[in-house]
This record gives C-alpha cells, structure tokens and sequence, in this order.
C-alpha cells in the first residue's frame, strides 16, 4: 500500500486526515553513488572519464527491483532515500542527461 500524500503538521507528517504518519527509510544503495560496473572511491582517479561512465544498473538490475523493493517492505521501510550524485544525471556533460 503506498503512503498517502503527506504535509507537515507541526512536527509530524500528516495526511489530508489528520492522520499522523511516521516514515521508516532506508538509503537505497550505498554504491549507486559509483560508475559501474567497475568504479570504488579506492580507485585514484582524475575523473577524465566522465563522459564515458554509465550508472545503469545502480542500484541495483531493473529486473530485480520487484524483489528488492519487496524485501524492505516487508523489513517495515515505507519510504527510500534515493542517493544520487550529479555525475549520473549528467555526467555526459552539461544539459547532457543520462
């Protein structure tokens, strides 16, 4: 079930009714921050290969998101964090987005 749409009500989320609502998150991937398949911030590197990087599949393949997305939320987390670094929207270049 998702969440309904949340405002800020004093210090909590609250829904259109009233009802209070805490959010249990999770970051998604600590390594989708990194090119794949072979990037690690213990790698020396002077970033001359950004144009040739590729975040696809970070965090994780999209055939296995069903199964990912299921087994946190069965772990309770009703909401995710979603880590991006700028590199992998545009890492192409400026207004060049991935």
């Amino acid at each position: 079930m998702a969440l309904p749409r949340l405002r800020i009500a004093g210090e909590w989320f609250a829904d259109d009714r009233g009802c209070r609502h805490i959010l249990r998150g999770v970051n998604l991937g600590g390594d989708c921050k990194l090119p794949y398949p072979d990037g690690g911030t213990h790698l020396p590197t002077d970033f001359s290969d950004h144009r040739d990087v590729s975040f696809i599949g970070r965090p994780f393949p999209l055939e296995e998101a069903d199964e990912h997305f299921g087994r946190l939320k069965r772990w309770g987390f009703n909401c995710l964090r979603l880590l991006t670094s700028w590199e992998a929207v545009e890492h192409g270049g400026p207004s060049q987005y991935d």
